[in-house]
């Protein structure tokens, strides 16, 4: 134990000693004033490989200060260094003054000095980007607010290197979007992520080749017998009809998300391009050419029932030998659910389909709810109001479940003072989706007050739980009438956890107003 601790001790005071370096450059100054001194007795190809040298050894000292940074970060995450350290790193860096008050951590205040080194720009920079997703919580919001707000004016400082600049203007960015990157970072693949690069790359371009022959064979094959039931709508033609009608499929899936189908044996896919009636077989006969493989949404997620409506159904065998996206695919998963659902006029049967298709991957339905909610705040009001109608669609049909929809709710009513912060309308919008899931019956109002309670966590005298509520309220009035905000809110239960939110009195004046 003694020697665990002593190592400990030892790596976070040499981690102390390099952080506190007054200049990282000091010995490479002095080495550099020694070369500029005797360079006129130097030959030109000794001097080029000296100035060469040197250049290489500040480029090495500066990745060796960002990375030593970027080390103190990872202490931090594994719970080594304690955050009092880092709010003095991180004040440090930014100049900030500290107050005298006694407090578990030191607080800080802007000290309008700006004299920072164009080093301390990007080491800051490097420092919330390693620690910004464990440190920006709403127990230390008083220091994050003194941090962001000289952030916000060193964005804005004409002064500073343009470089610098927008460095800051990408880490206002990352936090704004939660501390998730918007691209991965690059790091050197390994002999199987090359490989499955290169399989990728194949599938795609197989892919294109195959829609071109598809296209072809459309056209030339006329309206006058291709899709269901001689109809002709090629949109839905290629979807395969029945398992029993069809051999096991080959299932891949790229990039984007989309399942790629390939037809196993001889013969056309039933339903397919130029083919016959649904069901039928194409006219060519088994001893026609095979079809060739398809892109195709495969899961019947939501698959038409028998009485015409949508079946909520779960995901057809063949999706469940698809590969589950990872955290950037779903997201353009996701976004692209969203521009088609606006595209085609609010086409229910393919966002069925193209929902169903999430349900390989974990979480899906609590990540489509949490970005439906970040993208609410900025977006056009048409785009708005589709996003409602999409999480309202998905909650009704039971295509997602409402644990689900409860979970992705949370984050966004729990730090909806930061949001308002940068959308100033953020708990209208807010109120305008619970009002949607209260309508459905997704949630009632007890859990609505247990959640906006959380709000409280942060700042015990936040104006956000009579906002959340009455904005709820209003956009529930509006939409569905005063009769189902009464079922909602007048009942006993309700009156019971909005007195203990809002206060008896409080919440007496608010129900006279709006109920």
């Amino acid at each position: 134990q003694t020697k665990k601790n002593s190592f400990k001790r030892s790596l976070l005071n040499k981690c102390e000693e390099e952080f506190n370096k007054q200049d990282i450059y000091k010995e490479w100054k002095e080495e550099k004033s020694k070369y500029e001194s005797s360079k006129a007795s130097l030959k030109d190809a000794e001097r080029a490989e000296k100035e060469e040298e040197l250049s290489f050894r500040r480029i090495r000292i500066k990745k060796q200060m960002l990375g030593n940074i970027k080390f103190i970060g990872q202490l931090f995450k594994k719970n080594l260094l304690k955050e009092k350290i880092m709010r003095y790193c991180i004040a440090s860096l930014l100049k900030l003054e500290e107050l005298p008050i006694k407090a578990k951590n030191p607080e800080y205040k802007n000290s309008g000095d700006n004299d920072m080194d164009e080093e301390d720009h990007e080491a800051i920079c490097s420092m919330f980007t390693t620690i910004g997703l464990t440190i920006d919580q709403p127990s230390a919001r008083t220091f994050m607010d003194v941090c962001w707000s000289k952030i916000a004016s060193l964005s804005r400082d004409e002064a500073l290197p343009s470089r610098s600049r927008f460095m800051y203007k990408d880490l206002m960015d990352l936090r704004k979007n939660r501390w998730v990157p918007r691209r991965k970072e690059e790091k050197a693949k390994t002999l199987d992520e090359i490989r499955k690069d290169v399989e990728r790359e194949e599938q795609k371009q197989a892919e294109i080749s195959q829609r071109e022959n598809a296209r072809q064979g459309y056209h030339g094959g006329g309206r006058g017998g291709g899709g269901r039931g001689g109809g002709g709508d090629y949109r839905n033609s290629a979807r395969p009809q029945s398992s029993a009608r069809q051999q096991r499929p080959k299932v891949a899936t790229d990039d984007d998300g989309f399942t790629t189908i390939s037809k196993v044996g001889g013969g056309a896919v039933s339903g397919g391009f130029g083919g016959g009636g649904s069901g039928a077989r194409s006219s060519r006969g088994p001893s026609g050419p095979s079809a060739p493989p398809v892109t195709t949404k495969a899961s019947t997620f939501a698959a038409p029932d028998n009485k015409g409506g949508l079946s909520s159904s779960k995901p057809s065998s063949g999706s469940k030998n698809a590969t589950p996206l990872d955290d950037e695919q779903l997201e353009r998963r996701i976004k692209s659910i969203r521009s088609d659902f606006i595209g085609d006029g609010g086409n229910v049967d393919e966002l069925a389909i193209s929902v169903g298709e999430l349900s390989v991957t974990p979480e899906s339905g609590i990540k489509l709810v949490q970005k439906s909610c970040d993208r609410m705040m900025d977006c056009k009001e048409s785009e708005r109001v589709a996003i409602i109608k999409i999480v309202s669609i998905c909650a009704e049909k039971n295509w997602i479940s409402t644990d689900d929809i409860k979970k992705g709710l949370v984050d966004t009513i729990e730090f909806i003072d930061s949001i308002v912060m940068d959308a100033p309308k953020a708990i209208e919008y807010l109120g305008g989706l619970l009002a949607a899931m209260l309508r459905i019956g997704v949630i009632d109002a007890a859990w609505l007050c247990e959640q906006t309670e959380t709000t409280k966590a942060a700042d015990e005298n936040t104006k956000a739980p009579p906002s959340i509520i009455k904005a709820t309220i209003q956009s529930l009035k509006s939409t569905a009438g005063a009769g189902v905000v009464n079922e909602k809110f007048g009942i006993s239960t309700a009156d019971v956890a909005l007195s203990k939110l809002l206060g008896s009195e409080e919440w007496r004046n608010m129900s006279k107003d709006l109920l």
